[in-house]
């Protein structure tokens, strides 16, 4: 009887355990997304002004292009995230999104290396269209860590 009540609250500790791990996970993995979220809201932003200087300076496409390749490291790590089980189906947008970014990411890398990128080839991009997209998920992040 003894070892049947050691054994079972040893099975509730460890339970304990995996919810705290799973909770502890989630945290980690909300504020990861967001960060990723704010980080590409930023990119959206400040994209736009490297292509109006590169518009101007020849030189300035390497600047566009550096850009370009940090974010693609971005979004090469939030890819990487491994969600909890509670993120699962947020994740999986957030996934079909990065696709989505990395195509347009690929295209603008092309473009600044070529020396052709404009902002009408931006706005026409499937770059800020998936930002967009990833934006609008930040609502069920918040609501996944709060």
């Amino acid at each position: 009887m003894k070892k049947f009540l050691v054994l079972s609250l040893l099975l509730v500790a460890l339970s304990g355990c995996g919810l705290i791990e799973e909770a502890t996970t989630g945290l980690q993995y909300t504020e990861d997304v967001t960060a990723f979220i704010s980080d590409a809201e930023e990119f959206s932003n400040d994209l736009p002004n490297l292509i109006e200087q590169a518009q101007n300076d020849v030189i300035s496409f390497a600047d566009v292009e550096e850009r370009l390749q940090e974010f693609q490291t971005e979004i090469e790590e939030v890819q990487a995230l491994n969600p909890p089980e509670l993120a699962e189906s947020i994740h999986n947008d957030l996934m079909n999104y990065t696709d989505q970014l990395e195509t347009g990411v690929n295209e603008m890398i092309q473009a600044a290396q070529d020396q052709v990128i404009n902002m009408e080839a931006l706005e026409n991009s499937s770059l800020f269209q998936a930002i967009q997209q990833i934006q609008q998920i930040q609502e069920n992040i918040n609501q996944l860590g709060g």
